[in-house]
């Protein structure tokens, strides 16, 4: 869900446009994202619009009775019709709960999962930051917050309420910036979830 609220005067919209930072991720232990699903399939799910359209922007453009406008921009640069993804330094496995048997390298504390995730978040975003252009309207509502940044990590989701599992949460506190503007909220996505329902 992206973040969009209203003053305190009812019916006084925020902000009546936002840009939504998409950062692309994988694991090292893993290739760059498949080309079976190139851009296009991405940019379509985000910023399909016109009638019939099936898209995060399409939803909210509807929902809101054609008052907020959602634009996605998509990091790292591709440069072609592919996507290109930030790699961690850590695999997979890292970012899964401990298995004394499946796997050992896994988190086996809440705390644990908040240090890997929100430590992988923000390596993520300095390394994309230098990317994002300082014309991008990134702080619609100028509170000095990164309006909204999607996560999209490879693969399948592992177990409900997991780190590899479709959520909201907050990057606060872990000095992820992009172009001065803190990344606070986010989403994190899964490759094979991306579909507007869970976006």
């Amino acid at each position: 869900a992206l973040r969009a609220s209203a003053l305190a005067t009812p019916g006084t919209l925020e902000f009546t446009a936002i840009e939504n930072v998409v950062v692309f991720i994988r694991f090292a232990d893993e290739a760059e994202f498949s080309t079976e699903r190139p851009l296009a399939h991405y940019d379509g799910l985000f910023n399909a619009d016109g009638d019939g359209a099936g898209s995060l922007r399409s939803y909210f453009w509807a929902a809101s009775y054609g008052q907020l406008t959602v634009h996605t921009s998509f990091f790292p640069a591709a440069g072609g019709p592919f996507v290109v993804s930030y790699q961690a330094d850590r695999p997979r496995s890292h970012y899964m709960p401990y298995d004394a048997t499946t796997n050992p390298a896994g988190y086996s504390s809440e705390g644990e999962r908040e240090s890997r995730e929100k430590g992988l978040l923000a390596a993520a975003v300095a390394a994309v930051a230098g990317q994002v252009p300082s014309s991008l309207p990134i702080d619609g509502n100028g509170d000095g917050d990164v309006d909204n940044v999607c996560f999209v990590v490879t693969g399948t989701p592992t177990a409900w309420n997991t780190l590899l599992w479709p959520h909201m949460w907050s990057l606060s506190g872990y000095g992820a910036t992009i172009n001065g503007k803190k990344v606070a909220s986010f989403n994190l996505q899964l490759e094979s979830m991306v579909r507007v329902g869970v976006l």
